[in-house]
């Protein structure tokens, strides 16, 4: 994303899995002092209420009105999740990102509810990273064991940006997803008892590019493979090319 007229540049990718789409931003750049925000939640829902939950355990209710969280580093009094009650999608800031508050407004409109649920990055110029989970098709009662139980699937310590790069993997499932930018080689490592990634794939993988949409992507896998309908390679170091319009 390039606003040029707001002097504000931003790196993001969404990374869809089965259960869940991790969205990440590297290189928000706003070079002017004005203010930056990510909207995660806009819609009309049918109840009046979302639900927040804190590092520290503590679950709020919210109703009609507008409400501010200010982000402290390492503070358990931030906002770790919060529900969209009347839409059952979640959303997760496990993660913690550099952000100055996160910001909810509920108001009545045209006879339901306009949720509004935003990040305020704060006022310019700075340069940072930040990151969320969406998870749809959850309620309310689910999302403290939700949270603890991405946790144990190592989900949250499997996520990698940079100025090259953006990765994701899902190791229970053994499923990994990435973006390249700027046509530049990298790695990406995930290491968690259940599944190990190092410049190597295991199973099913889920790739794109942002600006080569007729092009190919090619992958080299530096290690024989096995299993059932797996051919057998002499070497290592097989390459496989498709069109990236396909992926």
């Amino acid at each position: 994303m390039d606003t040029n007229t707001h002097t504000l540049t931003v790196k993001r990718s969404w990374h869809f899995y089965d259960d869940a789409i991790i969205a990440l931003a590297s290189n928000l750049t706003l070079a002017s002092t004005n203010i930056a925000w990510t909207t995660l939640a806009s819609r009309l829902v049918p109840q009046d209420t979302l639900t927040d939950g804190f590092f520290n355990t503590n679950i709020v209710s919210l109703s009609n009105g507008s409400y501010l969280f200010p982000y402290v580093i390492r503070k358990s009094s931030n906002v770790q999740w919060f529900h969209v009650d009347g839409s059952n999608i979640g959303y997760l800031l496990q993660t913690q990102g550099q952000y100055f508050e996160l910001e909810i407004k509920l108001s009545i409109k045209k006879n339901n509810y306009n949720t509004l649920a935003w990040i305020n990055h704060g006022i310019g110029p700075y340069i940072l990273d930040y990151q969320y989970i969406i998870v749809p098709s959850v309620s309310v009662d689910a999302m403290s064991e939700l949270v603890k139980h991405y946790n144990q699937e190592q989900i949250f310590s499997c996520i990698s940006t940079n100025n090259l790069f953006h990765g994701t993997a899902w190791p229970t499932v053994k499923r990994t997803s990435f973006v390249l930018w700027d046509n530049t080689t990298t790695s990406f490592t995930c290491n968690s008892q259940v599944f190990q990634l190092t410049t190597q794939v295991n199973d099913a993988v889920a790739a794109s590019h942002p600006t080569r949409v007729n092009g190919t992507l090619t992958i080299i896998v530096n290690r024989l493979g096995f299993g059932e309908g797996c051919v057998m390679q002499s070497a290592p170091n097989a390459s496989i090319t498709w069109p990236i319009s396909h992926c």
